[in-house]
Order: C-alpha cells, then sequence, then structure tokens
C-alpha cells in the first residue's frame, strides 16, 4: 500500500449529508471517460434504488479533501460496486488498487457471495485494475440511440413503476445487469416513468432532460412481442421528444442487443463491460 493510500481517512457515506456526498461523488469523478454529475437529490434517489448501503460505502480524504469514493450495493449476499473513482490529482499515485483491496477483503468477511460492478471497456486502466483484482467479464452491456418511426402514433399512458417491476418479475430475463433488474426498477421515482400504449409493452423513460430522451428498458409480453408493440411505443416516445434524441443507456445485455438492432436502433459509441469476482 503507498503511503498516501494508507493516511486516507475513511468516511462512511451515512455520515454525510447528501449534498455533501454528492459534492464529493462529482469531484472525484471529474474529467471521468464519461460525464458524470449528480445533484444530492440525484445521488440519494440512485442509491435507494439501487440498494447502495451507506454503511458500506465510502468518501475518503486526505488533508486536501476528497480523493477516492466507494459506493458498494448490497442485495442478500450479492454485492455490487456501484461507483469507484479518484479524485484527478490523486489518480496515478497507486491508490485505487489498495483502495479496492481493502473493499474487497470487506466483503469476503461479510460472507458476500460475488461482487460485481461496470465498467467503460475503453477505461484501459480501470479494466486492468479490476481484472487483477479478479474480476472477470460475465457479459457486455451496450447503449444505442433510438430511432424512432415518424408514422403517427398513439398517445401513450402512464403506468405505475412497481407495477412494471412486479410484471417483469413474473417474467425474468436472465443475467439483466444491477440497474435493470425488478429490484431496482422498484425503487426508482421521478423523473423515470413507465410509459405504455397497450397491455402488451411497456417503456422506461425520463423525458425531464433537455438534452436528450433516456429509455432505460423496453419491455413486450412474451406471448405479444414480434407484432410490433415495441416499435409502436417507441414511435410515441419519438413524438413526445419533440426533437431530442431518444438514447438508451450502455446497459442492454448482449444477448438483447439484436433485438434492439432490429427495431433500428444504432450502437452508441462505447460500450460497458459487467464484471464479476467470486469470493475466494
Amino acid at each position: 500500500m503507498t503511503r498516501q493510500a494508507a493516511n486516507l481517512d475513511w468516511q462512511a457515506l451515512g455520515a454525510l449529508g447528501w449534498d455533501a456526498a454528492a459534492d464529493a461523488f462529482n469531484r472525484c469523478y471529474q474529467h471521468y471517460v464519461v460525464p458524470v454529475h449528480a445533484t444530492g437529490a440525484e445521488l440519494a434517489a440512485r442509491c435507494r434504488a439501487e440498494a447502495v448501503d451507506p454503511a458500506l460505502s465510502y468518501v475518503l480524504r486526505d488533508d486536501g479533501g476528497p480523493v477516492g469514493v466507494a459506493l458498494v450495493a448490497r442485495r442478500g449476499v450479492r454485492a455490487r460496486l456501484a461507483a469507484f473513482a479518484i479524485a484527478p490529482r490523486a489518480r496515478g499515485k497507486g491508490m485505487a488498487r489498495p483502495i479496492l483491496a481493502r473493499l474487497l477483503s470487506e466483503c469476503d468477511a461479510r460472507g458476500d457471495d460475488a461482487i460485481e460492478l461496470e465498467v467503460f471497456e475503453h477505461n484501459v486502466p480501470a479494466v486492468r485494475l479490476y481484472a487483477g483484482q479478479g474480476f472477470r467479464r460475465v457479459d457486455r452491456l451496450f447503449g444505442f440511440r433510438i430511432v424512432t418511426p415518424g408514422a403517427t402514433a398513439a398517445e401513450p399512458v402512464e403506468r405505475p413503476l412497481g407495477e412494471f417491476a412486479e410484471r417483469l418479475a413474473r417474467d425474468p430475463v436472465e443475467s439483466l445487469p444491477w440497474q435493470l433488474q425488478p429490484e431496482t426498477l422498484a425503487g426508482l421515482a421521478a423523473p423515470w416513468r413507465v410509459l405504455a400504449t397497450s397491455e402488451a409493452s411497456y417503456a422506461l423513460a425520463d423525458l425531464s432532460q433537455a438534452d436528450a430522451v433516456a429509455v432505460r428498458l423496453v419491455y413486450t409480453a412474451p406471448d405479444q412481442r414480434r407484432r410490433g408493440h415495441a416499435r409502436a411505443l417507441l414511435a410515441a416516445i419519438g413524438r413526445l421528444a419533440g426533437g431530442r434524441p431518444v438514447v438508451a443507456p450502455q446497459l442492454v445485455p448482449e444477448a438483447l442487443a439484436p433485438a434492439a438492432l432490429a427495431l433500428g436502433c444504432m450502437p452508441a459509441e462505447h460500450a460497458q463491460l459487467r464484471m464479476l469476482r467470486r469470493r475466494p
């Protein structure tokens, strides 16, 4: 362990207010490979939905302020490194490896069977770091720019998030990433909304941003697939977008990517790797 890493102050996330936690989070994610920013309210909502445990998550500090942030989520004996970043001023100084090693040691001591994470595949130093600590790739997660048809579409109606999560749980999709699992969806709040044009197909969307509409998940009942329901729903969302691009973040498992391509979606520039480490 480097001297700098050994002298860090590990402050539990639960000891901070959400605004202070978000300030540290944003500082540590400055100049990351993709833009990352959150308000205190946004960070709190994300942590609640994703089961981030404030007692197991940390802001790491030295005399100059925040040096790193690590958010650890947990469900049963399964954990996820929901966020891990080192502040720009501390990068390249050998801090990430010992910090990560301590986090993994704590997971093992709790009896977690496995811990997973997502990392952008073009973030080569991070991929190497995780591989060196025993993480192995289990999936590749794609994002898309959704090309919505120009035809007239029915007005979508809003459905309860809980109802959508329950429906997805009754028809489980193998190996969904943590952010798309029914337990996470059930905990989401506004601005995420479930939209539907029929009882056959649902979409989880955020229409609140000025630059783009985000669609996290589109689900069609098994007996209604390949009948145009998803295409019609995306057309309705495209109309609501009012000219803004409609995008899906890099959470679509590789096995489901062909379905997105069949709808005419265009792959995003970068993909994520979903990686898993099992307890030794």
